[in-house]
């Protein structure tokens, strides 16, 4: 009487029938000996042992999208996405152009009867060709819809409109809209949907999740940390909630709370460069740079390119008085990432420090350059041209520093 129980037990009795198929077909082959390679000769020979192997491989290969779920490195994630939807073509392919009875080869692995006989190609085509032009098939239909989808398919947003119109009653419609509306910055509207989806489906983990950014980019921070706990009752083990979760309890101040978001977040997601980012600035707050230090280090070991740890990790041996390395960590934030304002700002900070005052005005210009309404930058700016004697242009800079914030109390 239950649908999804039904369908559940179709597939498993699917592919159990499917796997033992295979299992008999290669035991066949390799006792004929017919094309087998030294690997299907080890797997498919008698020994329950092997059976145990082959059935482990399965439920392996049944983890490889849970490791993808797992990993933040993009080249490992598109590889393992690579590889996942590579075989699901190879298991179609061997389904549609393999699984032919009416061949004798295959009858004869399936322990069958009869059968065409294998010189049934009077043309003799070459079997790469047929198999080739078989391909064809799928290859040149979804070349062309991938085509015509690159040339300007409707905007994300239209879909999501068209996908809502089609399926008025699915949260996952509304969850789409909601989406595609905040990636526009029209953040009420985002709200609206991701609180429809959760009307239809309030166990929706990814809406709770969504709502408290849209929330928290409004500034309800309450909103927010109430939706993403909501998230994590339901999934605990979500790493990107636990953080987001532990970036406004930082900005409320509870520090303590914060911080045992990030090392949940560690926990259940040990390689999300992020979390550990995020812990050390908690750290750092709290007034343990040291410890700070190591998850940002720990961060860069994840994540070499990750622009923010390389600025973060400067900023923590600055505190420290350790500016060369500070500096270095800085120029290789620029070095990523030339457009990065906060870090020619910090290293700017750093140059000053050094008695370094034209590097420092140098790089406080060039973070004027990027954002022209920088407090931060006039403000540095005008200490650097203090400190130079040039008071005019100092109290100049000091004038744009609280034009741009006017409660800026360091200006």
């Amino acid at each position: 009487s239950n649908v999804v129980v039904g369908i559940a037990l179709f597939e498993i009795f699917h592919d159990v029938q499917y796997l033992a198929i295979v299992w008999i077909y290669n035991r066949k082959r390799v006792d004929r000996a017919r094309h087998v390679g030294p690997f299907m000769r080890f797997l498919f020979r008698r020994s329950g042992l092997m059976i145990g192997l082959y059935v482990g491989m399965v439920f392996a290969y049944g983890y490889v999208k849970l490791l993808a779920d797992r990993i933040d490195q993009e080249t490992v994630q598109r590889s393992l996405f690579g590889f996942i939807t590579a075989s699901t073509f190879l298991h179609f392919y061997f389904d549609g152009f393999i699984w032919k009875v009416r061949e004798k080869t295959v009858r004869e692995g399936l322990g069958l009867e009869g059968g065409r006989s294998e010189n049934h190609n009077p043309a003799r085509i070459p079997g790469w060709l047929v198999h080739g032009l078989k391909w064809s098939l799928l290859v040149v239909p979804v070349s062309l819809l991938g085509f015509l989808q690159w040339r300007g398919s409707a905007p994300t947003l239209d879909q999501s409109y068209n996908l809502m119109a089609a399926a008025p009653g699915s949260w996952y419609a509304h969850h789409k809209l909601g989406i595609a509306l905040e990636s526009r910055g029209r953040i009420e509207e985002a709200i609206s949907q991701y609180r429809q989806a959760l009307q239809l489906n309030p166990d929706a983990v990814d809406a709770h999740n969504r709502l408290g950014t849209a929330l928290e980019s409004q500034g309800r921070l309450d909103e927010a940390v109430a939706h993403y706990r909501e998230a994590l009752h339901f999934r605990p083990d979500l790493s990107e909630a636990q953080i987001n979760l532990g970036i406004v309890l930082r900005s409320q101040g509870k520090l303590d709370e914060a911080i045992n978001c990030f090392r949940q977040a560690v926990q259940v997601k040990p390689t999300s460069a992020e979390a550990y980012v995020n812990l050390g600035i908690a750290l750092e707050s709290q007034g343990n740079p040291d410890e700070a230090i190591a998850q940002y280090r720990q961060a860069l070991q994840l994540k070499p390119t990750f622009v923010e740890a390389h600025n973060n990790l400067g900023l923590a041996l600055a505190s420290q008085g350790r500016l060369d390395e500070a500096i270095a960590q800085y120029r290789q934030a620029l070095e990523l990432s030339p457009r990065y304002v906060e870090a020619y700002d910090n290293l700017g900070v750093a140059l000053a420090s050094e008695g370094k005052l034209e590097e420092a005005i140098s790089q406080f210009r060039q973070a004027l350059q990027l954002k022209p309404d920088s407090p931060e930058a006039h403000n540095n700016l005008g200490i650097a041209l203090a400190s130079q004697g040039r008071l005019d242009e100092a109290i100049n800079q000091f004038r744009l520093a609280l034009q741009a914030r006017p409660a800026f109390a360091e200006a």
